[in-house]
Order: C-alpha cells, then sequence, then structure tokens
C-alpha cells in the first residue's frame, strides 16, 4: 500500500482529447534478436489492468552479455526471496534502455540521446501497491499520467501510450492490439452506462452498513449480496475509509476483496468494462472528450457514483469546462485517498 496515498494524478493540459487518428509511432529501441527472444520467455500479459511477467514459471535462464557496434547490452536473471528477477540494459551512442522486472513488478526507462545528453525520456513503473507512472520528457516539456491500471493510463493518454509505450511493450514480447482494445472497451463502457447497466452503488453502501448488524442472519445476507456485485465492486470497496468501518466490517471486506485477486485469465473487454464501469476516476477523463454527449453522459454517471451532484456543464466552452473538470480532479482524488 502506498503510505502517500494512492491517488489518481492526471495533468489537466492532457485531459481535452481528441478521437485516434494515424499516430506516429516511436521505433523500438536496438535490442538485438537473442536479448529479444530471452526477454519474451517472460511471457507477460495483462490481468486486471497490471502488467505480469510470468517470470516465476522459468525453470532455466542464463545470463547474456554483447559488444557490437559500440554498443553493450546485457540481460541477466537472479533469484531472490521476492521471486525470479530479469535485468536488462542497453547502451549506445544513440540511447539507453534500462527494463527491471519481477513477477507483478516493472520497470522501464528509456533515455534517446543526443551528442551524449539525453533529449527524449520515457520511463515507466509499476509497483505493487501503488499507481502505475508513465512519463515523457522531450526538451523543456514533460507529459506524466498515472493511474491504478494500464487502461486507466491509456484511457486518459492514448496518442502518447500508443506512441511511446507500445513499442516497449512489444520487447517483451507483449503485441498486443492495445489501441483496438482501448477503443473497444470505452464504447463498451457507454454502452453499459446508456443501458443503465452500471451497478447500483447506494445499494452497495446498504449491505456494507449492514455488515455491523447485530444480528448475524442480516450481516451474512449483505455479505453474499457484496459478493454477488462481482468484480465491479473492488473500486468501491477500495475507495472505502477502512477507519471509518468496525472489525467485522473490514474483516469481512478483506475476506471478500480477495476473491477479486486476478487469476490466470488476460483481460477481456467485457471483463475489463464490468470492473471499470464503477471507477469514477474513468468517467473523469470522459468529461474531457470531444463530443458533447459523450460528456453529458460522463458527467451523469460520475454524479450517481460520487452519490451527489457535481458542477459541470458539458455544453460549456473549453476553457471553461478546463476549471470544472479541475476542481472535480480534486474532490476525485479526495475520494480515493488512501491515508
Amino acid at each position: 500500500m502506498n503510505p502517500n496515498g494512492n491517488r489518481f494524478r492526471f495533468l489537466l493540459a492532457l485531459v481535452a482529447l481528441c478521437p485516434l487518428a494515424q499516430v506516429a509511432v516511436a521505433q523500438p529501441p536496438g535490442v538485438q534478436p537473442v536479448f529479444r527472444a530471452q526477454m519474451a520467455l517472460a511471457n507477460p500479459g495483462v490481468q486486471q489492468g497490471r502488467i505480469v511477467c510470468r517470470l516465476n514459471r522459468l525453470t532455466r535462464w542464463g545470463n547474456q552479455m554483447s559488444r557490437k557496434s559500440g554498443a553493450s547490452e546485457s540481460l541477466r536473471f537472479e533469484q531472490s526471496e521476492r521471486g525470479t528477477a530479469m535485468h536488462y540494459k542497453l547502451s549506445s551512442a544513440e540511447r539507453r534502455l534500462a527494463i527491471d522486472a519481477l513477477e507483478h513488478e516493472l520497470t522501464i526507462l528509456h533515455e534517446h540521446l543526443n551528442d551524449g545528453e539525453a533529449d527524449e525520456v520515457v520511463r515507466f513503473e509499476q509497483r505493487p501497491g501503488q499507481s502505475l507512472v508513465f512519463e515523457v520528457r522531450s526538451g523543456d516539456n514533460t507529459q506524466q499520467v498515472s493511474g491504478d491500471t494500464v487502461w486507466h493510463l491509456w484511457l486518459h493518454s492514448p496518442e502518447l501510450c500508443q506512441r511511446h509505450l507500445a513499442p516497449l511493450c512489444e520487447l517483451l514480447g507483449m503485441s498486443m492490439p492495445w489501441t483496438q482494445f482501448t477503443q473497444a472497451l470505452e464504447s463498451k463502457l457507454y454502452l453499459l452506462a446508456d443501458a443503465g447497466q452500471a451497478h447500483d452503488a447506494t445499494l452497495w453502501r446498504v449491505w456494507l452498513s449492514e455488515l455491523k448488524d447485530d444480528r448475524y442472519a442480516v450481516r451474512e445476507a449483505a455479505d453474499r449480496q457484496l459478493r454477488s456485485a462481482g468484480t465491479a465492486l473492488a473500486p468501491f470497496l477500495r475507495r472505502l475509509d477502512s477507519k471509518q468501518l468496525d472489525a467485522e466490517q473490514r474483516y469481512r471486506l478483506r475476506r471478500i476483496m480477495a476473491e477479486f485477486e486476478p487469476d490466470e485469465g488476460a483481460d477481456t473487454v467485457d471483463s475489463t468494462a464490468e470492473w471499470l464501469a464503477d471507477d469514477p476516476r474513468v468517467w473523469l477523463v470522459f468529461l474531457g472528450r470531444a463530443d458533447v454527449e459523450k460528456r453529458r453522459t460522463a458527467a451523469s454517471q460520475l454524479e450517481r457514483l460520487l452519490d451527489s451532484s457535481i458542477t459541470f456543464d458539458a455544453d460549456a466552452a473549453e476553457d471553461v469546462r478546463a476549471g470544472q473538470i479541475a476542481e472535480l480532479q480534486a474532490r476525485v482524488a479526495r475520494a480515493f485517498d488512501r491515508n
């Protein structure tokens, strides 16, 4: 758990996004095929929005080092109490690249060099219990976005992710159609909202309260009802302030949350939409969409999820909406403060 609170931080400059067109993709760094092949053995995938490298399933591994045409590369695997770790480094006149991976932890740093100085830096960090961080720095311009999952990142900044993050994931053998997936995911989320299939947080609050009822039968019934909500309940439970819960509620909710641990299956559009539909941070991103009807739907969903009215005019000028979104960002961040 992040001691500073797992807050979802958006840069206001990135909120207003246009529909995707053809996006120029940054080319993957010049990694030799032998190193690509070995890194692909990690067989990474996305589960519950997190990149999972299956390093602990490797039964054999070796260390590699190469010096060729002024470039040096190294790849090593090591065992520790935390599991099998992979460390890759590339250094040449044009770039520096470092990849460090555990099963549920991943750090990628890519620096493009000009006369020995980094003129573009791409950084991705995924650590257990913390927000994912994706940052692109070019000259004096820095773009950063963070969120609980890669889907939060991609929905928020699709062009940035497609250009800079996708090529780095490709190095790990992840050749999934990121853009098509997230476009389909967004469409599915709006379909759920338009069809009124989003879950009722008001009922969840009733059942949550009943978990501390004096009557055992009432507590058991509330427990069953909460479990029946499925993975869509997870964002709601994560937003709860544990200090406001009694011992019985905390005990039962820990057991319920344990059922939402990622399984072995990769994320699908339908399964991902199910548990993102009730995440206010997703609809906060959608307030910045170019389509006014999408903005109206997002505002309606936010009011339902926050269980109160919000100040947002979907028809207002862009600068007015930007100010309203900034205020809502702070409000949603407070709702997700885990301290």
